[in-house]
């Protein structure tokens, strides 16, 4: 039986003989200028626009029996309420209600899902003006702390991130971005420019840090957020944490395909949305393990600025003169964005054509980052046993990446034995290894395969 005979049936049994029928084709919508009403069957409520006191309309879910109420209010029939409310509960299925990062309010249908949303981001309006103290914090933090050269490169890199990244929300566009890091010392400001590319992006914010290093299958409350925040306090350090770190970068930042969202006592629903990563952590090296290894499939992806400590612009001791501060910097944002969108002009050398602004890491940071690598970590490990462990030893290491696991697995030294049992769990660990340490150290040459599978790996300078 299809689903318009059912609801004839349903109507049938409820008219009396001398009422026309109903038509439930015909049928208006259940409220002033809005559409028909929506049910979500995983929640079971019935959704709906609504006017508002305010002016405009709003989404509203409702259970049935008070949906039921809104329609006799709004006088329709008891009959014609039943079928209206059938006829949503076959007719107008939706899959998800509430809020999709980057979306304005209404009804979509998304990767065959249909899905309504309630609220979208604040988009605060560009308007010409003064940012003379949101200048200051930028500069301060990216700029002043840096050789001029250096400094110029943070703050291009900067602002063409958030311009790109506005231009494209404003204007609904799915657009790859790279993940933004600002690493710097403790209480510089950091988590405070964090806080403004909220504001730049449309004021919802989610700490994505628990869904991005595995800690959590769940991540339902990230898809209502355009700002993605992670922080290094919250963010574990080991190599599997890093990758999958790594990988969630490569899927929320710069891919633009679907993602798929999974919240509590909920069906997962893959849907497109907008998202920008920003990450803060000091930038000693053990906050700095929690990023991802910097190799070529994660670089590209990254843009990682250093900020440096300053004297604020304005007196932040007391609660109140924080709030001032604060309101500031908030009030100054429409002039930054109308400045960003209408004066600034990104140079030639620094555009990208997929990300709008080119990728870039700071070389002091890089380098810092690259002595967390597990490759370089097993190098240590090398060093520590064929060279520094045995000091009369002035020849190079040649050997099968196989028996240079096995000798570190086998050491005397319990330190050496127990990091290489943590790094080098698998046979072809050793190999792979070394394969990515003779790219970037001169040190480590790759085996002849035509005559040797030999690894040969030189003394370290310092021990020459």
């Amino acid at each position: 039986m299809g689903a318009t005979q059912a609801l004839n049936q349903i109507r049938k049994a409820t008219e009396k003989k001398d009422e026309p029928t109903v038509d439930i084709s015909t049928l208006p919508p259940p409220g002033p200028n809005s559409p028909l009403a929506f049910y979500h069957a995983t929640q079971k409520m019935f959704v709906f626009s609504a006017p508002h006191s305010g002016g405009g309309h709003v989404w509203v879910d409702l259970p049935r029996e008070r949906y039921k109420v809104h329609l006799l209010a709004q006088g329709f029939g008891p009959r014609m309420v039943e079928s209206i409310l059938c006829w949503c509960e076959v007719n107008e299925r939706i899959q998800y209600f509430g809020p999709v990062a980057g979306r304005a309010p209404g009804f979509y249908e998304d990767n065959g899902n249909r899905i309504v949303i309630d609220r979208g981001p604040t988009l605060l309006e560009p308007v010409p003006g003064e940012w003379c103290t949101l200048r200051k914090v930028l500069e301060g933090l990216l700029y002043f702390g840096e050789t001029p050269e250096t400094g110029e490169i943070q703050m291009d890199s900067f602002h063409g991130w958030v311009r790109s990244s506005v231009a494209a929300l404003r204007a609904g566009r799915r657009q790859s971005q790279q993940v933004l890091v600002i690493c710097g010392p403790e209480d510089c400001g950091k988590s405070l420019v964090q806080h403004l590319l909220t504001h730049f992006l449309g004021g919802r914010s989610a700490k994505a840090h628990r869904y991005f290093s595995g800690a959590t299958s769940f991540n339902g409350d990230m898809l209502g957020a355009e700002h993605l925040i992670i922080e290094d306090d919250y963010m574990p350090s080991d190599m599997k944490s890093r990758l999958s770190l790594g990988a969630q970068f490569k899927q929320f930042a710069v891919g633009t395909e679907s993602v798929s969202f999974n919240a509590k006592f909920q069906q997962a629903i893959n849907l497109r949305a907008f998202f920008r990563v920003s990450v803060t952590c000091n930038d000693e090296p053990e906050n700095l393990m929690v990023l991802p290894p910097l190799n070529g499939d994660i670089g590209g992806k990254i843009l990682i600025v250093r900020a440096s400590r300053f004297t604020m612009p304005m007196p932040t001791v007391s609660a109140e003169e924080k709030e001032v501060f604060w309101n500031t910097l908030y009030s100054e944002i429409p002039a930054y964005l109308h400045w960003l969108l209408n004066e600034f002009q990104l140079p030639d050398s620094r555009l990208d054509r997929r990300y709008g602004v080119s990728s870039w890491i700071h070389p002091a940071i890089l380098s810092k980052v690259a002595e967390t690598t597990p490759e370089e970590a097993f190098l240590s490990l090398i060093d520590k046993h064929f060279f520094y462990n045995i000091p009369d030893n002035t020849e190079p290491v040649e050997r099968k990446a196989e028996d240079i696991r096995m000798d570190l697995l086998s050491s005397g030294d319990d330190y050496i034995r127990r990091q290489a049992e943590r790094l080098l769990p698998l046979a072809h660990c050793a190999a792979t290894y070394l394969a990515r340490l003779s790219k970037i150290n001169s040190r480590v040459i790759a085996p002849n395969t035509e005559k040797s599978r030999n690894w040969t790996i030189h003394l370290p300078e310092i021990h020459e």
